[in-house]
């Protein structure tokens, strides 16, 4: 009688196993498919704003009138926020749903310099008041950089005059590399406060002070 239970038992431990198999199969299939078609979405809204960001400097180079500067400050706003949300969706894709693509992460950073440099022309063309704080990182070797981060969000969401663009300095990105050439940066956290760069950590006091 326990042989033939036993016997009886093998088929359904044998099911059991080929149904988990077939549900896990399911289950990475269905999530390689979500996060292709995450990165997908983000890719297509990049290149949309990148287009966008091309037109405006257009705009900016061809017509330097301060009578424009109106229009020219109402893009870079827009500009800095669809940056920004694409921004937030690329960390929530990498910290949430482990997705990683360092391509992707390249052509945000040529489209964030994009705003940078849109903000940075009309602060210089229309004397326009904000503060513009570049920021590199790096994920590898630098024990402060989260701690670099925070200071800066708490100063970004506490001083509506004052923009901060991030950058990855170990991706091996083009533009931050051109970036980081230009302002002298040779160590991580670095940032560039209106031009001035700080090769160090700099606590919330501190920046506060050099924002005025």
């Amino acid at each position: 009688m326990v042989e033939q239970m036993r016997k009886m038992s093998v088929p359904i431990y044998i099911a059991a196993f080929v149904i988990s198999v077939l549900i896990f199969a399911v289950g990475v299939y269905v999530g390689n498919t979500m996060d292709a078609v995450v990165k997908d979405s983000i890719s297509s809204d990049l290149q949309s704003v990148y287009a966008k960001a091309q037109s405006s400097e257009l705009l900016i180079l061809l017509e330097d009138s301060p009578a424009f500067c109106p229009v020219y400050a109402e893009e870079a706003g827009r500009m800095d926020d669809e940056t920004n949300g694409l921004g937030t969706r690329i960390a929530y894709a990498e910290d949430v749903r482990g997705i990683s693509d360092p391509e992707l992460k390249k052509q945000y950073f040529m489209l964030e310099a994009q705003a940078y440099l849109i903000s940075k022309k009309v602060k210089e063309q229309c004397n326009d008041g904000s503060d513009l704080i570049l920021y590199f990182y790096s994920n590898q070797n630098c024990a402060s950089c989260a701690e670099q981060g925070h200071v800066l969000d708490t100063i970004r969401s506490s001083r509506n005059d004052t923009k901060v663009y991030s950058f990855d300095g170990d991706l091996g990105s083009s533009i931050v590399t051109a970036l980081k050439n230009q302002y002298g940066v040779t160590s991580y956290p670095a940032i560039v406060v209106n031009g001035q760069v700080y090769n160090r950590f700099v606590n919330g006091e501190e920046l506060a002070g050099i924002l005025g």
